[in-house]
Order: C-alpha cells, then structure tokens, then sequence
C-alpha cells in the first residue's frame, strides 16, 4: 500500500508475556458505547462497533504510547490478581481449559491486535 509501512512481529503460540514487544500507539479517537454482561462494545470513529473482552477492555486506558503490549499485560494481571476472587477465578480457568493465565492473557492481547489493526485505532509499533 502507497505511503503506509508497518512490520510483522512473530508471536509464537506459547509466547510468555515478555514476548510481546511491540508498543501500542492510539491513532483514532475511540469510546466504549455499551456493557453487554460478558465485554465491552467499542466504537471507532464513526464506524460499527466491535465487541472487546471484559479483560481486553482492562488493557484501553493503559496504552500511553511508551509501555509494550506486554508490559501493559503485565499490570493487568496484577490488577487481576489482586482482587482474591479473580485469583480464584483466574486459578479454575487454568484447570479448566488446562492453560495459564499468562497465556491467556497472551491470547487477549493478540484478539487485540487482530481488531485494533482492523479499525486502524491503534498501531502496534516495533521497540527501538
């Protein structure tokens, strides 16, 4: 594409929260419109709104142009986890799908890629 650059960052599937390197940087104004009972719808601009994960909505307020993907995961997961009943939650959903919560978080970080690089909001940019 004619004046657009960007890079591709190779994420492996057992990738630890270290792994994510790559800096979120907003590009477009964004707004959550509604609360469904299991996430967040957000809203682009003036485009369709896309549903975000009660988790994924966590990492939003956190991108300042300057953490890494995962040094924002990171924070969510000790906000996470200091509340006692997420821990427990978060301890069952390692049993129950028999992977960590890192990983999970992994996972809600690239869903994050995925929409943000779809509706342009955010850019995910290489660190120096």
């Amino acid at each position: 594409m004619a004046g657009r650059s960007g890079f591709i960052a190779l994420v492996q599937s057992d990738a630890a929260l270290k792994d994510l390197t790559m800096i979120p940087v907003p590009r477009r104004h964004m707004a959550f419109v509604e609360d469904p009972d299991d996430g967040y719808l957000l809203r682009v601009v003036d485009e369709e709104p896309f549903a975000v994960s009660e988790i994924g909505a966590r990492f939003i307020p956190l991108i300042d142009s300057e953490r890494t993907l995962g040094e924002i995961a990171e924070i969510v997961k000790s906000e996470i986890l200091i509340q006692r009943e997420e821990e427990e939650a978060a301890e069952q959903n390692e049993k129950d799908q028999d992977r960590s919560f890192d990983l999970f978080l992994v996972e809600e970080a690239l869903v994050l890629i995925r929409d943000f690089a779809k509706s342009q909001a955010i850019t995910f940019e290489p660190t120096a």
